[in-house]
C-alpha cells in the first residue's frame, strides 16, 4: 500500500538518482524496468486519487470519480473508498470484455522485486520514518498474486 503514496514515489527517485547509470547516454535494461515500474506506480496513485478519491490529505478531500457515483447512485456518503473494491473489481473485468488486452501478458512480466524490496528501506513516510523491511520473498507471493489475478480477469473478463 506505501507504494500508491507520494514518499515512496519520493524514496524511489532517490533510489534511481543513486544508480551509477542515471546520468549516462544510455541506462541499463534493469535501470530502464525501475523507472518503467516507478512511472506505473505514479500512475496508480493519481488514478487512486482522482479516481478513488483516496488518501483525500494529499490531494482533495476523498471525493473522487468512484465516491461521486457512490453517492448519486447508491445513497453513500461520498466520501472516503466505500464503493472502491466494487468499482476496481468491475473496471478491472469490464477492461477485459469491452477492450483488446492481448498486450497483458501474466506471467511474462518483469517487476524489479529488488529494486522495490531496496526502496521500501529507503521510504521516510511520517507513518513510517524508518521505512519497511519488505523481503524480495514477501514480494514473489504479491507478483504470484497479481499475476493470478490478472490472468483470472484475462480469462473470464471476456465472459461476461
Amino acid at each position: 500500500e506505501a507504494a500508491h503514496w507520494p514518499a515512496w514515489h519520493s524514496a524511489a527517485v532517490r533510489y534511481l538518482r543513486a544508480r551509477p547509470d542515471w546520468e549516462d547516454e544510455e541506462w541499463s535494461e534493469d535501470t530502464e524496468q525501475l523507472v518503467a515500474f516507478v512511472f506505473g506506480a505514479s500512475v496508480h496513485y493519481i488514478a487512486d486519487e482522482f479516481f478513488e478519491g483516496l488518501n483525500g490529505g494529499h490531494l482533495g478531500y476523498g471525493q473522487g470519480f468512484v465516491e461521486a457515483l457512490g453517492c448519486m447512485n447508491l445513497n453513500t456518503t461520498g466520501v472516503g473508498d466505500q464503493n472502491e473494491s466494487a468499482a476496481n473489481l468491475g473496471g478491472d473485468f469490464f477492461l477485459a470484455y469491452g477492450f483488446d488486452v492481448s498486450g497483458i501478458h501474466p506471467w511474462r512480466r518483469e517487476f524489479p522485486l529488488q529494486e522495490i524490496s531496496d526502496i521500501y528501506k529507503l521510504y521516510n513516510g511520517s507513518d513510517r520514518p524508518q521505512g519497511f523491511n519488505v523481503s524480495v520473498a514477501a514480494l514473489k507471493e504479491c507478483e504470484l498474486l497479481f499475476d493470478l489475478g490478472t490472468w483470472a480477469e484475462l480469462t473470464f473478463g471476456p465472459l461476461l
